[in-house]
């Protein structure tokens, strides 16, 4: 029927991992969500993987990291600029700035939609959408008034936010050998971000 001919990815996220029990977070690693988020994401990837098995449609799951890029207007990111554009001269992080996050570039995760789709076995599996590298929260701070131009004084609130994992970083080589291979560097897609704001903000 029209439905076995249909490939189906599912819009999963690194939430189902929670707290990972090491680094980097591979696709056979334990999930262990820590927010409502989490565990909805982990309950549709079973579902998925279930309807799969039972009736043979193909589908796949992508657990993607930390997004980014235009068009967003929400998370971390946008955040930061947003806060940075309103006052240039200072910026309060929750957390130490020392927590960690795998960004990926949304071009990138749109190359690793086309992959899996083109390349996956379709057959509920699971697949990591990640950069591969993880930056601290100063770094995308410090990465992000530099593409602005700004210098301000960086403080933290030394709270982080319930439910927030601490640490993530992903192995994507399951992604990988499909042919997926990220290809915008962290500051071209910061930089690509903060012209984007610029220019949506004069629109």
């Amino acid at each position: 029927s029209a439905c076995k001919d249909t490939r189906l990815i599912v819009a999963s996220s690194a939430a189902v991992y929670g707290n990972p029990v090491s680094l980097p977070i591979s696709e056979d690693d334990p999930a262990y969500p820590i927010s409502p988020y989490g565990v909805a994401k982990l309950s549709a990837e079973r579902y998925a993987a279930v309807y799969s098995q039972l009736y043979g449609l193909s589908i796949a799951s992508l657990r993607f990291f930390s997004l980014y890029g235009p068009g967003q207007r929400k998370m971390l990111i946008y955040d930061l600029i947003s806060k940075l554009s309103e006052q240039p001269d200072r910026l309060t992080l929750s957390g130490n700035g020392t927590e960690t996050r795998d960004f990926i570039y949304i071009k990138d995760a749109a190359r690793a939609i086309l992959t899996v789709l083109e390349s996956g076995t379709m057959t509920g599996e699971v697949y990591n959408v990640a950069a591969g590298r993880s930056y601290s929260t100063m770094e995308v701070a410090q990465t992000i008034t530099h593409a602005m131009k700004v210098n301000p004084e960086i403080s933290f609130t030394g709270r982080g936010r319930a439910g927030d994992p601490e640490r993530w970083l992903a192995n994507i080589e399951k992604i990988r050998q499909l042919g997926f291979e990220p290809q915008v560097m962290f500051n071209k897609g910061i930089q690509e971000t903060v012209n984007w704001y610029k220019e949506d903000m004069i629109l």
